[in-house]
């Protein structure tokens, strides 16, 4: 019973002829919008993400400055704590922030405030 099932079933794939021979397939095109643009990715100018954003740079200790230490220079930058931070849209340079002492005591930072013994 099985070969007779198996037979009825394979006899009509093995007497047909393939539905498109070689020499009477129709050319199929590709409507223009489908058609491949030919984009290639170039990176030059990009940024590598692959690169570290920040650059290790070796680790030498400055030499302390000849004038008085301000109390940010005084206590490690670890030591510190940030309360807030002040950032305007216009200008992204004048963002300020406020941190703390670790006796309290309140300083308003901006960009290029030193801070910390080793010039921060």
């Amino acid at each position: 019973m099985k070969i007779l099932i198996f037979t009825v079933l394979l006899i009509p794939f093995m007497c047909c002829q393939p539905c498109f021979a070689q020499d009477q397939a129709e050319e199929y095109f590709l409507p223009q919008w489908m058609e491949p643009t030919g984009f290639v990715y170039t990176s030059t100018g990009l940024t590598d993400p692959f690169i570290p954003f920040i650059a290790q740079r070796p680790e030498s200790v400055p030499a302390k400055p000849d004038r008085p230490l301000t109390p940010l220079e005084q206590v490690a930058v670890t030591q510190l704590k940030l309360v807030g931070i002040i950032w305007s849209k216009p200008s992204e340079d004048a963002a300020s922030a406020m941190v703390e002492l670790p006796d309290g005591k309140g300083f308003i930072i901006q960009k290029g405030t030193l801070m910390g013994p080793y010039q921060g």
